[in-house]
């Protein structure tokens, strides 16, 4: 990138000891479909039918992350204080490598939750990668307006009523706990 927020030009005295390539970006359909085939990918390897909620929701799922990594590129720009606000593909790729330590029996067929595990698993992995280096206030409030926006239009359910979803679910377990 250009020079600023961290990045600085290499000196020409440094530079002339190695090659330099410039290699841009490939465009957002393409890692969508390399994202994608290695979801499916998992699916199929996890015993996922085709049939399942979340393999039916794998090009929402990779299409959200794509655009929550979008938004952070546009949004959270490095400067000199907040020099790790750096996005790469890598990010996507964490988020889709949390993704794959799922497993069939954690995402039931057929019960009415599967849909909001789902989108839950999604606002985790996304807030792991994304959020957790965010420090400034307002960086936080347009991180969570990007992933709030983002999960009503990909998986049309408002944020809150994930959270809300949630909480109920840990209370639940934690009493059911209590009681053994």
């Amino acid at each position: 990138g250009l020079p600023g927020g961290g990045r600085n030009e290499l000196p020409v005295r440094l530079a002339r000891h190695f090659h330099i390539l410039g290699v841009t970006a490939p465009p957002s359909s393409t890692v969508q479909t390399i994202f994608t085939k290695i979801l499916q990918w998992h699916c199929t390897k996890s015993n996922f039918d085709s049939s399942h909620p979340f393999v039916t929701s794998l090009d929402n799922y990779v299409k959200s992350t794509l655009e929550v990594y979008e938004q952070s590129l546009e949004l959270l720009k490095p400067t000199p204080t907040k020099s790790h606000y750096v996005f790469s593909t890598c990010d996507v790729r964490r988020v889709i490598q949390g993704t794959m330590l799922t497993k069939v029996k954690q995402l039931p067929d057929g019960e009415t939750s599967t849909p909001g595990k789902i989108t839950r698993m999604w606002v985790h992995e996304v807030t792991r990668v994304f959020s957790d280096r965010i420090v400034d206030t307002n960086d936080i409030i347009t991180i969570s307006n990007v992933i709030s926006n983002t999960t009503k239009k990909y998986f049309k359910v408002a944020l809150e009523n994930i959270m809300v979803a949630s909480i109920k679910e840990d209370n639940e377990l934690n009493n059911k706990d209590g009681d053994d």
